[in-house]
């Protein structure tokens, strides 16, 4: 403000100079301006609060997510490497910045070997994000992930990834529907039929060799044909840029 009280007599001054009628102007408009700069600085802090409140809220939609994950781990007594990749993957495609990111590690990493009360986590989630299926449905997939990885040999484990699914209300839509849900959303290297460990050169070549075998054009005398392949080069496509941007390949 007193930046802006220089200015002021700055100009008033040269006004002076040059044009002494407009300083009786200047004086009554003067509180206005005041009045225009101090609401443009009300709004920029409004929305500054309001995009910083809604990044905590994501931010916070994550860490008690990975609590879960890190929850299911300690059911199943082993952790394996596919399945740390898998987080690594999931973490590293996150809309976060690296410092969320890192922090998102240490909290997943650290939880692993700590018994967490996943009802109170359950219920954090329910009352905080009832609005927002979306989100339950993509941590319900990334428990049957988990789990997939791990060969589906622990009935306990199997257990709470239903009891996660029924406390978050996703059977009111009709439980079945989300039993077998695609994990293919949360999972890009299984339409390129690869693991989490691929070498980025594998991935490469993976996503070459599909790219060929189901390129639209090779079907163009078969339109029922050639609609399937576009949905396929359509999927392809779009896991090849996800492991992409996760892996910051170029």
């Amino acid at each position: 403000m007193p930046s802006l009280i220089r200015m002021f007599f700055l100009v008033l001054f040269l006004v002076f100079i040059f044009n002494p009628i407009l300083i009786g102007m200047l004086f009554i408009l003067f509180p206005f301006i005041l009045i225009l700069f101090s609401l443009l600085g009300v709004f920029r802090i409004y929305f500054t609060r309001d995009y910083s409140y809604s990044r905590s809220r994501e931010f916070e939609f994550y860490k008690l997510s990975f609590l879960l994950m890190a929850k299911l781990l300690s059911i199943l007594g082993t952790v394996t490497g596919e399945q740390l990749n898998y987080v690594n993957f999931i973490i590293n495609s996150l809309n976060l910045s690296e410092r969320g990111k890192s922090e998102l590690y240490t909290i997943f990493h650290s939880a692993i070997n700590k018994n967490n009360n996943a009802d109170k986590i359950l219920y954090t989630l329910k009352l905080g994000y009832f609005q927002h299926k979306d989100f339950f449905i993509w941590l319900f997939a990334s428990l049957k992930e988990i789990n997939r990885l791990s060969g589906y040999t622990n009935l306990e484990a199997e257990k709470f990834i239903s009891y996660v699914g029924v406390f978050l209300e996703l059977e009111s839509d009709g439980y079945e529907a989300y039993k077998d849900i695609n994990i293919k959303i949360v999972n890009p290297y299984s339409v390129l039929g690869l693991t989490y460990s691929a070498s980025d050169d594998e991935v490469k070549k993976a996503y070459k060799s599909l790219v060929i075998k189901y390129h639209p054009d090779k079907f163009a005398n078969d339109p029922v044909r050639q609609k399937d392949a576009n949905d396929k080069f359509i999927k392809i496509q779009d896991a090849y840029e996800k492991i992409c941007k996760e892996r910051n390949m170029k």
